[in-house]
C-alpha cells in the first residue's frame, strides 16, 4: 500500500506525522506540496517520507491519496492529477465546503471525505468519515483498518458533517480555550502561578479523558460522582448552568452560518 498527500500544510502536514508514528506495516509515504519548506522539514524528521516532483506524479504511484488542500485549490489541483486516477484509486479530501457528489462528478475514483483532528498527533480521536457512491463494503473495511491505527473512525451522514465536526475537530480547540480561561481565572483569584494552573488543568482533562474512554464512565455519571449534593461542586455547577445555557447553541450556530457561506 502506496499513501500519498497532496497538501503538507496544518491537517496535512499532522497526518503525514501520524501515519509515520503509526506504523502502519507494509504502507510507504509520499507527499508534495507547493510550499517545500513544509515537507521539507517533515522529511528531515522522518526520513522514510518520499517527496513527490508534483501532484500528478504522487497520483500516479500511490493507492491512496489524501488531499489536503484549500477549498478553492481542490478544482486546479483534480485537473493535475486526473489523468492519473481510475476506479481502483482512494482519494480522500479533508475539505468539508466539497461535497461528495462534487468530487465523484470530476474524478472516475472512489472517493472519501474525512474531517481530521488535531487529536491524531497524539494517535487518538475521531476522524470522520463519509463514503461516496463507489466505495464498496469491503473498501470500507480497508480504509477503516487504516485509519484505526491514528484515530477512532466515526462513520456519518454528510447532512450531520458541521455539527458533528464542532465536536470532534474543532471541539479540542473550544475545550483549550475554556481550561485556559478555568486556569487563568484561578491563577488571578487563588494566586497561584499560572504554570501551576495549566499544569492542574492538563493533568485534569487527560484523566477525565481516560475516565471517559477507559474506563466507559458517562458524562453524567461523573458530574453525579464529583458532585456531591449540598456541596463545593455543585455550587460552581449551578453557576456553569447559568452561564452556559445558551453558549454552546450560539458557538454552533455561529459555525454553522460561517459554513454557509463557505459554501
Amino acid at each position: 500500500m502506496r499513501i500519498g498527500f497532496i497538501g503538507t500544510g496544518s491537517m496535512g502536514g499532522m497526518l503525514v506525522r501520524a501515519f509515520v508514528r503509526s506504523n502502519l506495516p507494509n504502507t510507504d509515504l509520499a507527499a508534495y506540496t507547493r510550499t517545500m519548506s513544509k515537507l521539507d522539514e517533515i522529511i528531515r524528521q522522518y526520513p522514510n517520507v518520499q517527496k513527490a516532483d508534483s501532484a500528478a506524479t504522487l497520483a500516479e504511484s500511490c493507492n491512496l491519496i489524501f488531499l489536503c488542500v484549500k477549498a478553492g485549490d481542490i478544482r486546479p489541483v483534480l485537473e493535475q492529477i486526473n489523468p492519473q486516477l481510475n476506479r481502483e484509486k482512494f482519494l480522500i479530501s479533508i475539505n468539508s465546503a466539497w461535497s461528495l457528489k462534487h468530487l465523484e462528478s470530476l474524478t472516475p475514483c472512489k472517493v472519501i471525505k474525512i474531517i481530521p483532528s488535531i487529536t491524531q498527533e497524539a494517535l487518538a480521536g475521531v476522524i470522520l468519515t463519509m463514503y461516496g457512491s463507489r466505495v464498496a463494503p469491503c473498501d470500507q473495511e480497508l480504509i477503516e483498518t487504516i485509519f484505526r491505527s491514528i484515530s477512532f473512525p466515526v462513520i456519518i451522514k454528510e447532512d450531520h458533517l458541521r455539527v458533528c465536526s464542532d465536536l470532534a475537530s474543532c471541539g479540542p480547540a473550544f475545550f483549550a480555550y475554556l481550561l485556559k480561561s478555568f486556569s487563568e481565572a484561578a491563577a488571578h483569584l487563588g494566586e497561584i502561578p499560572q504554570e501551576t494552573g495549566d499544569h492542574l488543568v492538563s493533568q485534569m482533562i487527560y484523566g477525565l479523558g481516560k475516565l471517559l474512554v477507559e474506563e466507559k464512565m458517562g458524562l453524567e455519571q461523573i458530574i453525579n460522582r464529583v458532585a456531591v449534593p449540598g456541596g463545593i461542586t455543585e455550587v460552581g455547577l449551578q453557576v456553569l448552568k447559568s452561564e452556559t445555557e445558551a453558549l454552546f447553541g450560539k458557538v454552533l450556530l455561529a459555525t454553522k452560518e460561517k459554513q454557509a457561506h463557505h459554501g
